[in-house]
């Protein structure tokens, strides 16, 4: 999973950033695996916009898969 919420680099994502989601979706599929994305504002929306956010099964409020599991 890529966190975009925590990363202040993230805050913009241009076509090199779609390339990069893509080249990591195929690259995580090839090995059995799968890559899942959190993003927020501008990210978000450019996700949206190119059909990414359906093909990385993108979530805006998923939960971070990283956090402590509550009781």
């Amino acid at each position: 999973m890529l966190d975009c919420k925590r990363s202040v680099r993230a805050a913009f994502c241009d076509s090199t950033g779609i390339a990069a989601f893509v080249r990591g979706d195929n690259r995580a599929s090839a090995a059995g695996g799968w890559l899942r994305l959190t993003a927020t504002g501008r990210v978000a929306r450019v996700l949206q916009l190119t059909g990414l956010a359906e093909v990385l099964r993108y979530e805006e409020d998923a939960a971070d898969p990283a956090a402590p599991a509550g009781p």
